[in-house]
């Protein structure tokens, strides 16, 4: 589940980052696109550590921030 919802934030981010006029807000996009895998690593575990859905809802505020102000 997890894991389908990363490739769903991922879609989400990549959209909204063509509405942002920033460099630098793009720049950073970018980043927290490129490093989601990382931060929200399940790898092979069965069990999904706090840390990892805690990084989640972050990510879903951010999307939610983006299409509030984009």
């Amino acid at each position: 589940y997890v894991e389908k919802e990363i490739k769903f934030i991922k879609r989400e981010l990549k959209s909204n980052i063509k509405k942002i006029d920033d460099k630098i807000t793009k720049i950073k996009l970018n980043e927290a696109i490129n490093s989601i895998g990382k931060i929200c690593n399940i790898g092979d575990s069965k069990t999904v550590k706090d840390g990892a859905i805690v990084q989640l809802m972050r990510y879903y505020e951010l999307i939610k921030e983006l299409q509030k102000h984009g």
